[in-house]
């Protein structure tokens, strides 16, 4: 996700507790305290959707809690809320006064080679000196590059700001400049007796359908260019 990590959030019903008693079997309880509990996920447009058409690829996340209610005398609700794995790694960084020397970038490469080895870190490289000095000033990992983030789009490359992607165990964190759009959707256009999909983000390029362009509620002009109202 850009700009950021995701959560993912899942509400259950649990008939005669089944849930709960395989929870507590599987040592959930006496192990999320102390190390991950990995999630798989997968957003699907229809049944037996295939990526990258009609699915997301399947990716992972991090359980961060688990909240159970009551419902009837017979069955329970529960809500799992899982994390992307960097921001689950960082955020369970101790709050340190450790200090770093380096630009921004390296830096924050130092952070998450110190508190989340397990990801995989592409970042832009700043401009600044490599001789700053930093500390963390008891701020959690997460926190501490934020701070560090917030002032220096300054010292990016091209100087605009910066994007942070979360995709499973790889981060990555660049200026806006190096991270062009690309496309990822499949955007129909709607005929008299057809329909074909064209890639796109926004804009779609075909013909004018019979009937003129109000025929189609999101074709706007004649001029060989719709766009999507």
């Amino acid at each position: 996700m850009v700009n950021g990590g995701y959560i993912v959030r899942a509400k259950l019903f649990d008939t005669h507790f089944n849930l709960l008693k395989a929870l507590i079997e599987n040592g959930y309880l006496e192990e999320s305290r102390t190390k991950p509990v990995p999630i798989k996920f997968q957003l699907l447009a229809s049944e037996g959707g295939k990526f990258p058409e009609s699915a997301t690829r399947p990716q992972i996340a991090i359980l961060a809690s688990v909240h159970g209610s009551g419902g009837s005398t017979d069955s329970g609700r529960f809500e799992f809320v899982a994390i992307d794995p960097p921001s689950w790694f960082l955020n369970t960084g101790d709050g340190a006064g450790a200090h770093f020397q380096g630009k921004v970038s390296s830096v924050i490469r130092q952070v998450v080679n110190r508190y989340a080895p397990a990801i995989n870190l592409e970042i832009g490289e700043t401009v600044d000196s490599e001789y700053g000095q930093w500390w963390m000033m008891r701020q959690d990992p997460k926190t501490f590059i934020s701070s560090l983030m917030d002032w220096s789009s300054s010292v990016t490359q091209r100087k605009t700001h910066w994007l942070i992607a979360a995709d499973g165990t790889k981060l990555v964190i660049k200026e806006q400049a190096q991270l062009p759009s690309n496309r990822r959707a499949f955007l129909p256009i709607l005929g008299r007796g057809s329909i074909r999909y064209y890639q796109g983000l926004g804009i779609l390029v075909g013909q004018c359908p019979i009937g003129g362009p109000n025929q189609v509620n999101y074709a706007r002009t004649c001029d060989g260019v719709w766009s999507v109202s």
